[in-house]
This record gives C-alpha cells, structure tokens and sequence, in this order.
C-alpha cells in the first residue's frame, strides 16, 4: 500500500512541476495551460476507458481522476511494456523540482517586435550596450593581427541580431579558420600552376631558359618604367609563360642583324620626321618641366633619335656595300 501511494505522490509530484512550468510560460506568464493541451480528463473517467485502444493506459490505482489522461503523464508511458516508464519521471521531477524559484523567461512570440525581441536577448546575456560587446577573435593564422574594422562592423551586426558574445566568438573562428584554409589552398595552386608553367618553358629552352628570362626582363627595362615593372610583378604578369615568351622572342629580335630595319617599320616615321620632331623638342624648355614629363621627353628623345641613328647607319652601310 506504501509503494502505491509512493507511485500516486510521484504522478501528482510530476504533474504539478509541469503545470508550475507551464504557469510561467507564454507572454505574460499566465496560468493557462497552453492552447492545444488538455488539461486532464472529467471524474467520471476514472477507467481510463475513454482512450483509445492505441493509447490504452494502465493507470495506478488510487490516482486522483483529474491526473488521468493528461499529456504530461501519457508521454512517460511506455506503450510497448505496458507500464509508466519510473526513471523518466523522476529524471523530470528533480528537472522541475530544481526550477522552482528560479527566474522565468518568457518564449518567444510570433507577433513580437523588434523591442521585445531585443528586451528577450537582453535576459539571455545579450550586453546593455555594443560598447560592452567583447569577445576573444580566435582562428587566425600565427603571426596575422585581427582586421579591427571587420571586427567592429561585425559587433554592430551581431548585437543587433542579438547573437550573444559567446556565439559571435564561435562565429568569426569559423569564419578564419575557412578563410584561411581558402587562401592556403588558392596559394597552392597558384604554386602547383606556377611550377608546371616552368617545366613547359623549361622543356621548351633547355638549360638556356634563365639567361634568356634575364635577357628578356633586361629588355622590359628598355621600354617600361620601374613603377609600370612593379605593377607587372604585383599581378604576376611577369610569372605567365606566354610573357615570358614574348619578352624572350622580343629580346632575340633585337639582337637580329634587321633589327634596326624593324625598329623603323614599327615606329612609323621615316628618318626625315624623326630628325624634324628632334628639332622641335631641342627648342622646348626643359628645365621647366616636371619630372615626370622630362622623363617622358627623355624617352621620346631616345626613341627618334635611335631611328635616326638607325638609318643613318645602315644607308652609310648600304653605301660602302655598293661602292
């Protein structure tokens, strides 16, 4: 008779820590029980034999008819033994038993506005302020300092989404560790192509391949300032086989017996309009300039008066020849 009271106070127990529960729920923290739930079951049904055959429920003798039937109850009966499963309802029973007394917050609503979406954050932990908003920026690699604007912009949005600083911290390791990862792996094949672009050359020149890419940057430096070579270097122009190629045809061209024949072809003046332009830029004031438009007027001037000089070599040339 002990056991069987025991068993009724543990039910009642359970069922009262469940509607004390409840009570706190919802907006207000009302009493109701909420919509959809039963509340239990009328005196009369004191069999249990208002169930359904699936959920036919074998209940204690002695147990106040109000209890039978009731949600909290059913869902600790094992349907395949035939009996209340007793180690689920005390494990529920200490739960409930060690929230009283502490402090209730209400679930979110589907009608809630931002306020109190943001009031329900500030319960849980969210900071009063996004100037109390810290957390530790882990994930990044060894020796790389945190981008302080990419953090600050990051709090903002956080604190605003009311995601709280632990789970922001667990965010942005995330988001550095694949970042990271992505760029390592972009490096690798940047590596992996840059290698087997020099195997092709390297089959393709034999053991002259680094003269002749010294020669060929040589031969940029005649035509491209230093700040236009830095620019290449920095997009990896430079790095491109088919580049390197070119700059290596470039520079065979010019070591060519016809080069100076080309070098007029490609300029486009014949040596009479190369001779006149110099006469007009001798006349030009160039202590006046700045540097950069002297450097341009030293460069031009080296071009004309290569065609110049150019031709005149090979006429005098051609002259000899035929004398």
């Amino acid at each position: 008779m002990t056991l069987i009271k025991e068993f009724i106070s543990f039910f009642t127990l359970i069922l009262l820590s469940e509607r004390g529960s409840l009570m706190a729920g919802g907006e207000e923290g009302g009493g109701d029980a909420p919509e959809g739930e039963s509340s239990g079951v009328s005196p009369e049904d004191d069999s249990g034999e208002g169930n359904s055959p699936e959920t036919q429920i074998n209940w204690p003798e002695g147990l106040d008819p109000t209890l039978k039937g009731n949600e909290t109850l059913t869902s600790h009966y094992n349907k395949d033994k035939g009996e209340f499963d007793m180690p689920g309802i005390m494990r529920s029973l200490v739960h409930n038993k060690s929230m009283v007394g502490a402090e209730k917050i209400a679930k979110p609503q589907k009608n809630w506005d931002e306020n109190k979406y943001h009031d329900f954050y500030k319960q849980i932990g969210l900071p009063d302020s996004v100037d109390q908003y810290e957390f530790e920026v882990r994930g990044l690699p060894e020796g790389q300092e945190p981008d302080n604007k990419f953090v600050g912009d990051f709090k903002e949005k956080a604190y605003e989404a009311g995601i709280l600083p632990k789970q922001a911290e667990k965010l942005v390791e995330w988001f550095n560790q694949t970042n990271s990862s992505k760029q390592q792996d972009a490096q690798l094949q940047m590596r992996n192509e840059f290698e087997q672009d020099r195997l092709e050359l390297q089959k393709e020149y034999g053991n002259s391949l680094e003269g002749k890419l010294k020669q060929g940057f040589d031969t940029l430096k005649l035509f491209a300032s230093d700040d236009e070579i830095a620019t290449m270097q920095k997009k990896g122009l430079l790095d491109e086989p088919d580049v390197s190629r070119l700059l290596i045809k470039i520079t065979e061209n010019l070591n060519d017996d016809h080069f100076e024949s080309n070098l007029l072809d490609q300029s486009g003046m014949t040596p009479a309009q190369a001779d006149q332009r110099l006469k007009e830029m001798s006349k030009q004031e160039v202590k006046l300039m700045s540097p950069k438009e002297k450097k341009i007027w030293s460069e031009e001037w080296s071009r004309l008066a290569a065609v110049k000089n150019s031709v005149s070599s090979g006429q005098n040339g051609g002259r000899s020849a035929k004398m």
